[in-house]
């Protein structure tokens, strides 16, 4: 991250407000809504599928977010096979 020496703390601030706008400006990291409409499913079934640990999640506290990055590679990957 890069700040302005000269503007001190306030700098530091706008620097790190404009970084965080370019990162979810990209969409890159979805709350569990924003996963299930990219996903096309409901958010009950997204849940369960997190549950049984399907789908790549992180848990941020009680927050779960997921990387549009991850799931759109792992909708690529062939299936398992049940046994």
């Amino acid at each position: 991250m890069l700040a302005v020496a000269t503007g001190g703390r306030r700098s530091w601030v706008v620097t790190a407000a404009r970084q965080h706008d370019e990162v979810t400006s990209e969409g890159d990291v979805l709350t569990v809504s924003e996963a299930a409409e990219f996903l096309k499913i409901g958010r009950t079934q997204l849940y369960d599928a997190i549950a049984r640990g399907e789908i790549p999640h992180r848990r941020i506290g009680r927050s779960i977010r997921l990387s549009r990055m991850a799931l759109a590679a792992w909708l690529a990957a062939p299936a398992k096979k049940e046994a």
